[in-house]
Protein backbone atom coordinates (compact mmCIF):
# COMPACT_ATOMS: atom_id res chain seq x y z
CA UNK A 1 0.00 0.00 0.00
CA UNK A 2 1.50 2.98 -1.49
CA UNK A 3 -1.08 5.59 0.78
CA UNK A 4 -3.27 5.91 -2.15
CA UNK A 5 -7.03 4.95 -2.27
CA UNK A 6 -8.49 4.46 -6.09
CA UNK A 7 -11.79 4.60 -6.50
CA UNK A 8 -12.94 2.56 -9.78
CA UNK A 9 -15.66 3.59 -12.42
CA UNK A 10 -16.13 5.44 -15.50
CA UNK A 11 -14.08 3.44 -17.84
CA UNK A 12 -12.75 5.65 -20.58
CA UNK A 13 -14.77 8.80 -18.51
CA UNK A 14 -17.58 8.64 -20.57
CA UNK A 15 -19.84 11.50 -19.76
CA UNK A 16 -23.09 10.51 -21.65
CA UNK A 17 -25.10 8.12 -19.88
CA UNK A 18 -25.46 4.62 -21.16
CA UNK A 19 -28.68 3.22 -22.43
CA UNK A 20 -30.52 1.76 -19.49
CA UNK A 21 -29.69 -2.14 -18.31
CA UNK A 22 -31.32 -3.99 -15.93
CA UNK A 23 -28.50 -3.98 -13.42
CA UNK A 24 -28.11 -0.23 -14.17
CA UNK A 25 -31.12 1.27 -14.19
CA UNK A 26 -29.95 5.26 -14.29
CA UNK A 27 -27.12 4.15 -17.14
CA UNK A 28 -24.11 5.96 -14.82
CA UNK A 29 -20.92 5.11 -16.26
CA UNK A 30 -19.52 5.53 -12.86
CA UNK A 31 -20.99 2.43 -11.10
CA UNK A 32 -19.41 -0.12 -12.80
CA UNK A 33 -18.33 -2.28 -9.19
CA UNK A 34 -22.51 -1.62 -8.07
CA UNK A 35 -23.34 -3.28 -11.67
CA UNK A 36 -20.95 -5.82 -11.46
CA UNK A 37 -22.19 -6.97 -7.86
CA UNK A 38 -26.04 -6.85 -8.91
CA UNK A 39 -25.09 -8.89 -12.04
CA UNK A 40 -23.33 -11.64 -9.49
CA UNK A 41 -26.08 -11.73 -7.31
CA UNK A 42 -28.20 -12.36 -9.65
CA UNK A 43 -26.32 -15.29 -11.44
CA UNK A 44 -25.42 -16.97 -8.11
CA UNK A 45 -28.47 -16.35 -5.97
CA UNK A 46 -31.43 -15.90 -8.73
CA UNK A 47 -31.88 -12.33 -6.97
CA UNK A 48 -32.20 -9.14 -9.00
CA UNK A 49 -30.84 -6.12 -7.00
CA UNK A 50 -30.13 -2.71 -9.32
CA UNK A 51 -27.00 -0.94 -8.84
CA UNK A 52 -28.92 1.98 -7.89
CA UNK A 53 -30.89 -0.01 -4.81
CA UNK A 54 -27.50 -1.29 -4.12
CA UNK A 55 -25.75 2.48 -3.97
CA UNK A 56 -28.97 3.02 -1.89
CA UNK A 57 -28.39 0.40 0.72
CA UNK A 58 -24.93 0.86 1.22
CA UNK A 59 -25.31 4.19 2.29
CA UNK A 60 -27.82 2.92 4.43
CA UNK A 61 -25.48 0.49 5.62
CA UNK A 62 -22.49 3.29 6.18
CA UNK A 63 -25.21 5.59 8.00
CA UNK A 64 -24.52 8.71 4.94
CA UNK A 65 -27.45 10.59 4.84
CA UNK A 66 -28.48 11.19 0.90
CA UNK A 67 -29.97 14.96 0.80
CA UNK A 68 -31.67 15.41 -2.81
CA UNK A 69 -30.67 14.05 -5.84
CA UNK A 70 -26.63 15.07 -5.17
CA UNK A 71 -24.53 11.56 -4.07
CA UNK A 72 -22.41 11.85 -1.35
CA UNK A 73 -20.08 9.89 -2.39
CA UNK A 74 -19.08 8.84 -5.90
CA UNK A 75 -20.48 5.32 -7.11
CA UNK A 76 -16.83 4.84 -8.02
CA UNK A 77 -16.44 1.41 -5.57
CA UNK A 78 -12.61 1.43 -4.12
CA UNK A 79 -10.42 -0.91 -5.18
CA UNK A 80 -9.46 -3.14 -2.47
CA UNK A 81 -5.97 -3.06 -1.07
CA UNK A 82 -3.93 -3.58 1.70
CA UNK A 83 -3.78 -1.78 4.53
CA UNK A 84 -6.81 0.09 2.98
CA UNK A 85 -7.94 2.20 5.97
CA UNK A 86 -4.42 3.77 6.47
CA UNK A 87 -4.33 5.62 3.51
CA UNK A 88 -5.48 8.94 3.03
CA UNK A 89 -9.03 9.48 1.93
CA UNK A 90 -9.71 11.62 -1.07
CA UNK A 91 -11.68 14.49 -0.71
CA UNK A 92 -14.80 13.10 -2.34
CA UNK A 93 -14.64 10.87 -0.28
CA UNK A 94 -14.49 12.13 2.98
CA UNK A 95 -18.00 11.35 4.24
CA UNK A 96 -16.31 7.65 4.60
CA UNK A 97 -14.23 9.06 7.39
CA UNK A 98 -15.03 8.95 11.36
CA UNK A 99 -17.71 7.18 12.82
CA UNK A 100 -16.36 3.45 12.45
CA UNK A 101 -16.22 3.59 9.28
CA UNK A 102 -13.20 4.01 6.27
CA UNK A 103 -12.63 3.26 2.77
CA UNK A 104 -12.52 -0.47 3.73
CA UNK A 105 -16.32 -0.09 3.92
CA UNK A 106 -16.45 0.91 0.66
CA UNK A 107 -14.88 -1.62 -1.63
CA UNK A 108 -16.61 -4.27 -3.94
CA UNK A 109 -15.71 -6.85 -0.89
CA UNK A 110 -17.55 -4.88 1.86
CA UNK A 111 -20.62 -4.09 -0.64
CA UNK A 112 -20.87 -7.65 -1.81
CA UNK A 113 -20.39 -9.40 1.49
CA UNK A 114 -23.38 -7.43 3.10
CA UNK A 115 -25.77 -8.71 -0.11
CA UNK A 116 -25.02 -12.48 0.58
CA UNK A 117 -22.12 -12.53 -1.71
CA UNK A 118 -18.75 -14.01 -0.67
CA UNK A 119 -15.27 -12.81 -2.38
CA UNK A 120 -12.47 -15.46 -2.74
CA UNK A 121 -8.95 -13.58 -4.47
CA UNK A 122 -8.05 -16.11 -7.64
CA UNK A 123 -4.68 -16.75 -9.29
CA UNK A 124 -4.44 -13.76 -11.17
CA UNK A 125 -1.75 -14.67 -12.93
CA UNK A 126 -3.26 -17.96 -14.68
CA UNK A 127 -6.18 -15.34 -15.25
CA UNK A 128 -4.13 -12.69 -17.12
CA UNK A 129 -2.46 -16.18 -19.29
CA UNK A 130 -6.10 -16.75 -20.01
CA UNK A 131 -7.24 -13.52 -21.43
CA UNK A 132 -3.94 -12.92 -23.24
CA UNK A 133 -4.75 -16.25 -24.60
CA UNK A 134 -8.61 -15.77 -25.78
CA UNK A 135 -7.27 -12.35 -27.32
CA UNK A 136 -5.27 -14.19 -30.42
CA UNK A 137 -7.60 -17.25 -30.65
CA UNK A 138 -10.42 -18.07 -32.68
CA UNK A 139 -13.85 -17.94 -31.46
CA UNK A 140 -14.47 -20.99 -30.97
CA UNK A 141 -11.88 -21.96 -28.57
CA UNK A 142 -12.30 -24.61 -25.62
CA UNK A 143 -10.50 -24.52 -22.32
CA UNK A 144 -9.01 -27.93 -23.19
CA UNK A 145 -7.14 -25.76 -26.08
CA UNK A 146 -6.19 -22.97 -23.08
CA UNK A 147 -4.60 -26.30 -21.43
CA UNK A 148 -3.08 -27.68 -24.21
CA UNK A 149 -1.10 -23.96 -25.16
CA UNK A 150 -0.32 -23.70 -21.14
CA UNK A 151 1.09 -27.10 -21.41
CA UNK A 152 3.04 -26.23 -23.86
CA UNK A 153 4.90 -23.51 -22.20
CA UNK A 154 8.71 -23.87 -22.01
CA UNK A 155 8.62 -23.42 -18.46
CA UNK A 156 5.70 -26.19 -17.95
CA UNK A 157 6.31 -28.88 -20.94
CA UNK A 158 6.65 -32.24 -19.48
CA UNK A 159 5.97 -30.81 -15.76
CA UNK A 160 2.58 -32.25 -15.81
CA UNK A 161 -0.13 -34.48 -17.40
CA UNK A 162 -3.01 -32.95 -19.02
CA UNK A 163 -5.55 -34.08 -16.54
CA UNK A 164 -3.70 -33.01 -13.42
CA UNK A 165 -3.21 -29.47 -15.61
CA UNK A 166 -7.14 -29.53 -16.63
CA UNK A 167 -8.09 -30.36 -12.97
CA UNK A 168 -5.74 -26.93 -11.39
CA UNK A 169 -7.07 -25.13 -14.39
CA UNK A 170 -10.88 -25.91 -13.84
CA UNK A 171 -10.31 -25.35 -9.64
CA UNK A 172 -8.64 -21.86 -9.85
CA UNK A 173 -11.09 -20.17 -13.16
CA UNK A 174 -14.34 -21.93 -13.49
CA UNK A 175 -17.20 -20.16 -11.63
CA UNK A 176 -19.03 -16.80 -11.43
CA UNK A 177 -16.13 -14.23 -11.07
CA UNK A 178 -15.61 -10.79 -11.09
CA UNK A 179 -12.62 -8.96 -12.72
CA UNK A 180 -11.25 -5.58 -12.65
CA UNK A 181 -8.42 -3.19 -13.44
CA UNK A 182 -7.34 -0.37 -12.21
CA UNK A 183 -5.73 1.15 -15.55
CA UNK A 184 -8.83 0.27 -17.56
CA UNK A 185 -11.01 1.58 -14.43
CA UNK A 186 -13.59 -0.79 -14.42
CA UNK A 187 -14.92 -3.74 -13.13
CA UNK A 188 -17.07 -6.59 -15.09
CA UNK A 189 -17.98 -10.55 -14.51
CA UNK A 190 -16.69 -13.48 -15.34
CA UNK A 191 -18.81 -16.97 -15.98
CA UNK A 192 -16.56 -19.84 -17.46
CA UNK A 193 -17.06 -23.66 -17.88
CA UNK A 194 -15.60 -26.04 -20.18
CA UNK A 195 -17.45 -24.97 -23.03
CA UNK A 196 -17.88 -21.09 -22.53
CA UNK A 197 -15.85 -18.46 -21.88
CA UNK A 198 -18.31 -15.20 -20.99
CA UNK A 199 -17.03 -11.53 -19.87
CA UNK A 200 -20.44 -9.48 -19.55
CA UNK A 201 -20.33 -6.09 -18.99
CA UNK A 202 -23.83 -5.65 -16.70
CA UNK A 203 -23.39 -1.87 -16.58
CA UNK A 204 -23.16 -1.46 -20.45
CA UNK A 205 -24.91 -4.58 -21.45
CA UNK A 206 -22.60 -6.00 -23.42
CA UNK A 207 -20.54 -9.22 -23.62
CA UNK A 208 -16.52 -8.76 -24.43
CA UNK A 209 -14.41 -11.21 -26.61
CA UNK A 210 -11.50 -11.70 -25.71
CA UNK A 211 -9.70 -9.25 -28.05
CA UNK A 212 -12.23 -6.28 -26.40
CA UNK A 213 -11.67 -7.36 -22.83
CA UNK A 214 -8.01 -7.17 -23.60
CA UNK A 215 -8.04 -4.22 -25.38
CA UNK A 216 -10.31 -2.48 -22.82
CA UNK A 217 -9.21 -3.40 -19.66
CA UNK A 218 -5.19 -4.55 -20.34
CA UNK A 219 -4.06 -6.28 -17.05
CA UNK A 220 -6.38 -7.95 -15.07
CA UNK A 221 -5.62 -6.27 -11.09
CA UNK A 222 -8.34 -8.07 -9.04
CA UNK A 223 -10.45 -11.27 -9.54
CA UNK A 224 -12.66 -12.56 -7.60
CA UNK A 225 -14.13 -15.67 -7.03
CA UNK A 226 -17.94 -15.81 -6.19
CA UNK A 227 -19.02 -17.38 -3.70
CA UNK A 228 -22.93 -17.38 -1.54
CA UNK A 229 -22.15 -16.78 2.46
CA UNK A 230 -25.61 -16.89 4.83
CA UNK A 231 -27.26 -13.43 5.09
CA UNK A 232 -30.90 -12.86 6.55
CA UNK A 233 -31.15 -9.95 4.16
CA UNK A 234 -30.91 -12.08 0.59
CA UNK A 235 -30.14 -9.35 -0.85
CA UNK A 236 -32.25 -6.82 0.57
Amino acid sequence: MTGRMRGVGGAGNEKRPWPPTRWNPSGLTTNCGFCSISYALEQQKGILVDADRLYIQTLQRLGIERRGAVDPIPRMLIFPEWKLDQAATRREYHELEGRGRGPADYTIWSVAHDVGLGLKSGDKTLLNSLVEFAARSTPRWTLDDFIRARMNRPELAGKASFTSMKIHVENSLKGNSIIGSITGQHFVNLHLTSGEFKVFDAQKGVSYDGPRIKAQLGALDLFERVLTIATSKDGG
